[in-house]
C-alpha cells in the first residue's frame, strides 16, 4: 500500500484515496468517480495516488472484471452484497479513503 503526505492549501479542497482489494496480483482495477462541479475521472490501478477534489459528494462506480475466465464482482457491503456504486463525501482539508473490494464469482467462462 502506498503511503504519502498531502498538503492541503484550501479548506474547500480535500482528497480521495482509492485502493483495490481481492483481485489477482497484477490485475488493474478501475473505478469511475463523478460528482461535484461536473468532475468525472477513472481511477485505475491498485496504488493510485490521492486525487485532489473540491469538497462535496461523489459517486463511485465499479465494474465487473474478468481475469483468465474468472469473474470478479465489485462488493461494497456485507457477505453476498454485490454493489457497483457508492456515494462518498470529500471534506475540505481531509483525505477520504475508499477501498473497492472484489469477490471471485464461482461461475467461469469455458475455454474457447
Amino acid at each position: 500500500m502506498a503511503v504519502g503526505a498531502y498538503i492541503v492549501t484550501s479548506q474547500s479542497q480535500g482528497y480521495l484515496l482509492v485502493r483495490f482489494k481481492g483481485l489477482p496480483a497484477g490485475t488493474i482495477g478501475t473505478l469511475h468517480v463523478s460528482g461535484n462541479n461536473g468532475f468525472a475521472e477513472a481511477v485505475v490501478g491498485g496504488d493510485a495516488p490521492a486525487i485532489p477534489l473540491p469538497a462535496g459528494t461523489y459517486r463511485v462506480v465499479a465494474k465487473l472484471i474478468v481475469v483468465h475466465g474468472n469473474f470478479y464482482l465489485p462488493t461494497l457491503g456485507g457477505e453476498g452484497a454485490s454493489q457497483t456504486e457508492a456515494l462518498l463525501s470529500v471534506h475540505g482539508g481531509a483525505t477520504t479513503r475508499f477501498t473497492q473490494r472484489y469477490t471471485r464469482d464461482p461461475i467461469t467462462v469455458p475455454p474457447a
